[in-house]
């Protein structure tokens, strides 16, 4: 990503919260878990009978529009970094809970190896 890195405060975090919300429902996805953190933002999707690319495509563009007309960031400013970020296929109802719980629960936890 070019630039600085972009930080989401809370007014943004809540417009894009908001925004991936409405793409879900509107695309009649099925949003499992999602955590809007300060730089970055985890989803949990169930199969919606596309690529994880499109919906991270379909999700960054809807949150982004709604940052840009409601001026929280500015029309020239990058919001994401390149590339579609990294998805993972969810084959079973348990990886799915587990991912559902990481995105809901963990995400301030520190990373243990």
């Amino acid at each position: 990503m070019g630039g600085s890195a972009m930080v989401f405060d809370e007014a943004m975090r809540q417009l894009a919260t908001d925004a991936l919300i409405k793409e879900c429902a509107f695309r009649r996805w099925n949003l499992i878990a999602y955590a809007v953190r300060s730089n970055h933002v985890h989803v949990v999707v169930a199969y919606a009978h596309i690529r994880p690319e499109e919906i991270t495509r379909n999700l960054k563009s809807r949150i982004t529009r709604i940052l840009r007309t409601r001026n929280a960031v500015r029309s020239d400013q990058r919001v994401w970094a390149a590339g579609t970020g990294s998805r993972k296929y969810l084959w079973t109802e348990q990886d799915v809970a587990n991912a559902a719980k990481c995105v809901t629960e963990y995400q301030n936890e520190p990373r243990t190896r």
